[in-house]
């Protein structure tokens, strides 16, 4: 007999997690037939239902599974190893039994929202627009980063057009994002609702996500809500990982490239009771191979090494939820030139070495208080303790960072269920100590806030949410931080945003610009530095329609920065030093972005974006276009999966237009490089092959080889006074092919 299965799947800011009902049985099966079919569609507010494409449908436990398509239909073979469905979706799983009678499977996706979070809704292409929530949020979804190598969070976007990642100079291996034109600084990064890697640990903080651990990335641009603090300015990137309810018990991948780069993971969850839960994570990876592609005698890619484990433990009940864990990673990088040992002082050989010890731990607990008026409280604690240790050449750093991060808040719906509220306060700690050479910054920030925010569902169709926090920098002053978002539906086809608000944060220049210490450059602070503060304002839409018998969905946004403040990072003045100093004149940014999505044939998933930037800042009294990078960006990407086959291949082919370079020329001639580059192609592909109990991936990076002309200036003199490796604007090394396999145990067992 076949049921409605409605699936609840609440989310909040203390993960209340997972409510799976039955329903209520509607008709009746004879014979089992070869194929499972089934429809998902969403409960509307009014009562109604309507499906949802992009809901990733399997067999528990083993690797045989489909997607729903844009009518919601599914269909996929039955297992001989599982009688449970499992359904995935964007960061949330549900499970439905399936018996021998059953040939359709209906489930109802409730997105219950108990505490101000969220629901999500993507296309099947694995990267959409969360369509509930009133902010431009993206979301990439696990699927979407299986289809490139994505070994840890800086690869986790090589096929998303809103955020780009490059490294930050030609010897240490960091790597920094971008979105809306700004650097990722000005992206606040949090995991789980935590504080992610900030402050000191900004230059490696993308690898200390390995890409097996992520179950989802929601990207909300423009201003961010005031529950997560006055940091954000160009958006905030929330990361989910993996939880023990929603994974394989055992998850094992292994992934190495043609130049030596090998990495592997553990992933173990398993439930110990009807309440408790607890799930293991590891990664390891090592490189030790001396590549130099380019004949320059510099390491194109530092060798480098990591061992990272995550422990969480949850409880969870009706009423409450508990959730408690740590993090401890160590990581070392090693770059220079060919032949350097890095034991032997004095070879006369230039070096560079980081190598980072970083501790987190962590809890947070959610209460339900009273569901009539969707009332709860939560409390969250997180505690890092960062240190990393340096040299380039002949220069020495060190930094330490010690961070206490508390925030507890109450929501509540008031009068009415159209009105909602969520209060709070936070607090943060933090004792920073850097040193360069003989030149030392240390403060320590305590900043203790308050903070509320206010929803409005009145008027039909339209969300309004007001939010407002005031946060006192013991330092600095009161930061008062006032943020506003509107979401209008037209339909079940148009949503229309808008949002503003102002963001400030605190620089940690020398953490923050680890490119300037890999060159000759001398380091000038010209002047007390301020705290950065800006105005970000956004709009932005969502169709869907129909053209020629296809389903197309076209997002398009602009966003616009106002830099009040900003710290100016000029190394155009002149090619021996970097200066820092506090703006004087005008600093913005304009970012416009447009994305198209369909299906064709049926199983052929294209995307194709445009964006464009245009990010002016006033570098010793001229204004002038942010330097090294590509004002224009232009994406298709395809996926082919045929349905009811064991194999995937994806595509990405990108275009970034040229750019403007610091100048070079008070050089002597053979150290100047042109003061503009021309733009290129970059393109990467991957084949997946899924078998019964594993899945083995083929890919490359890099397609067209294209690699920059030069990366480093002076690379024959690296102790002279014009060697630069931190002008870098493109791939450094070339094509790379890799090789990877994924494995559940329990399919192993089930297979045997």
């Amino acid at each position: 007999m076949d049921k409605i299965h409605r699936i609840s799947l609440p989310v909040s800011v203390v993960a209340l997690l997972l409510i799976i009902l039955g329903g209520t049985p509607l008709s009746a099966q004879i014979a089992p037939s070869p194929n499972v079919t089934g429809l998902v569609q969403r409960s509307n507010d009014d009562g109604t239902t309507s499906p949802i494409a992009g809901v990733n449908v399997r067999w528990l436990g083993t690797a045989v599974g489909t997607v729903s398509k844009q009518d919601g239909r599914f269909s996929l073979p039955r297992s001989d190893s599982s009688d449970t469905l499992q359904f995935t979706y964007a960061g949330f799983e549900g499970r439905v039994h399936v018996t021998p009678e059953m040939n359709e499977v209906n489930v109802a996706l409730d997105f219950v929202v108990p505490m101000g979070e969220v629901a999500v809704e993507e296309d099947r292409s694995g990267i959409g627009i969360d369509a509930a929530d009133i902010r431009t949020t993206e979301i990439i979804s696990k699927d979407e980063m299986l289809r490139a190598a994505c070994c840890n969070l800086s690869e986790a976007f090589e096929t998303n057009v809103s955020v780009d990642v490059a490294p930050v100079d030609a010897v240490t291996g960091a790597q920094q994002i971008q979105l809306l034109g700004l650097k990722g600084v000005y992206t606040q990064m949090i995991i789980e609702n935590y504080p992610g890697a900030r402050g000191l640990a900004v230059p490696y903080a993308l690898e200390y996500i390995p890409g097996p651990w992520m179950q989802s990335i929601h990207i909300s641009k423009g201003s961010a809500s005031v529950l997560n603090g006055y940091e954000s300015i160009t958006g905030l990137i929330n990361v989910e990982l993996i939880k023990p309810w929603s994974s394989e018990p055992v998850l094992f991948n292994a992934f190495a490239n043609h130049f030596g780069r090998a990495e592997a993971n553990v992933n173990a969850g398993t439930d110990l009771s009807d309440e408790w839960s607890t799930m293991l994570l590891a990664h390891g990876n090592y490189y030790d191979t001396e590549y130099d592609g380019n004949g320059d005698d510099f390491l194109d890619i530092p060798r480098k090494s990591q061992v990272n484990a995550f422990n969480r433990w949850s409880y969870i009940d009706p009423e409450k939820d508990v959730h408690f864990g740590a993090n401890v990673i160590w990581d070392r990088h090693r770059g220079g030139q060919d032949g350097y040992t890095f034991s032997a002082a004095g070879s006369g050989l230039y070096g560079f070495e980081a190598e980072t010890r970083r501790y987190v731990v962590f809890g947070k607990s959610g209460f339900v208080l009273d569901t009539e008026n969707n009332a709860s409280m939560a409390l969250l604690l997180n505690a890092t303790h960062h240190e990393q240790d340096a040299f380039f050449g002949v220069r020495d750093y060190s930094g330490q960072q010690q961070s206490l991060y508390a925030r507890f808040l109450y929501q509540s719906d008031f009068f009415a269920p159209e009105h909602s509220v969520t209060a709070g306060a936070s607090l943060q700690l933090d004792d920073y100590d850097e040193k360069l050479d003989l030149m030392s910054l240390k403060r320590f920030e305590s900043v203790p806030g308050i903070f509320g925010e206010y929803t409005y569902k009145g008027i039909d169709q339209l969300t309004a949410v007001f939010g407002l926090r005031a946060d006192a920098h013991n330092i600095f002053g009161t930061f008062v931080t006032p943020r506003m978002h509107l979401r209008y539906r037209a339909d079940d086809l148009v949503t229309l945003r808008m949002s503003a608000g102002r963001g400030t944060r605190v620089a940690n220049v020398l953490a923050e610009n680890f490119q300037v210490l890999s060159s000759s450059r001398e380091v000038v602070i010209e002047e007390d530095l301020r705290p950065e503060r800006a105005w970000n304002y956004g709009i932005s839409g969502t169709a869907y329609f129909d053209f020629l018998g296809t389903t197309f969905a076209l997002d398009a946004e602009f966003f616009r920065t106002d830099f009040d403040n900003q710290i100016i990072v000029d190394r155009d003045r002149d090619s021996r030093h970097v200066y820092f100093y506090n703006l004087d004149g005008r600093s913005f940014s304009n970012s416009l972005q447009t994305q198209l999505s369909f299906t064709i044939l049926e199983d052929i998933d294209l995307r194709v974006a445009y964006r464009w930037y245009d990010v002016q800042s006033t570098f010793d009294g001229t204004l002038r276009r942010r330097p090294l990078q590509s004002p224009h960006k232009t994406m298709l990407s395809a996926g082919w999966t045929p349905e009811e086959s064991e194999w995937q291949i994806d595509g990405t082919i990108m275009y970034h237009s040229g750019g403007r370079v610091p100048a070079t020329n008070a050089n002597p001639v053979q150290y100047r490089v042109p003061a503009n580059f021309d733009g290129y192609f970059h393109a990467l592909a991957q084949v997946t092959r899924r078998f019964d109990y594993f899945e083995l991936y083929l890919g490359s990076e890099n397609l067209t080889g294209f690699r920059q002309d030069r990366p480093i200036i002076a690379a024959d003199t690296p102790y002279g006074p014009y060697f630069d490796a931190s002008l870098v604007w493109g791939p450094i090394h070339g094509r790379t092919l890799y090789l990877g396999a994924r494995m559940t145990l329990e399919s192993v067992a089930s297979a045997k």
